[in-house]
């Protein structure tokens, strides 16, 4: 197989795996707002309890609102396919973990 072939089929099966972490990513991040609001929120400011379903919808706007989501730029080598491909897997696992452990940090001294 050609060096051009297999990069086109990896920058493919990296853009699938991209798409379907996408979902993961939304309800990941949901569940972190969920947990972190009702951590610190209801407790401290007397606020209403959040749903997963609400948290998933309101990371779905927020999506909208923050500037970091805009993809305009092309791929043009491995290295920058790679990068985003990194950058997804960053926003699914590693956000979320972090999202949790600043509320837990938080809400220790609250």
């Amino acid at each position: 197989m050609s060096k051009e072939k297999l990069d086109s089929n990896l920058g493919c099966m990296y853009t699938v795996i991209g798409t379907l972490l996408i979902p993961v990513a939304m309800m990941t991040n949901g569940l972190a707002l969920m947990w972190a609001w009702n951590w610190l929120a209801v407790p401290t400011f007397d606020m209403p309890a959040l749903t997963y379903l609400q948290a998933v919808i309101i990371n779905f706007l927020l999506l909208f609102v923050r500037k970091g989501t805009q993809s305009n730029n092309k791929m043009e080598t491995d290295d920058d396919l790679m990068r985003s491909f990194k950058q997804i897997l960053a926003k699914v696992f590693l956000a979320p973990i972090v999202n949790i452990v600043i509320a837990l940090v938080l809400k220790l001294f609250i």
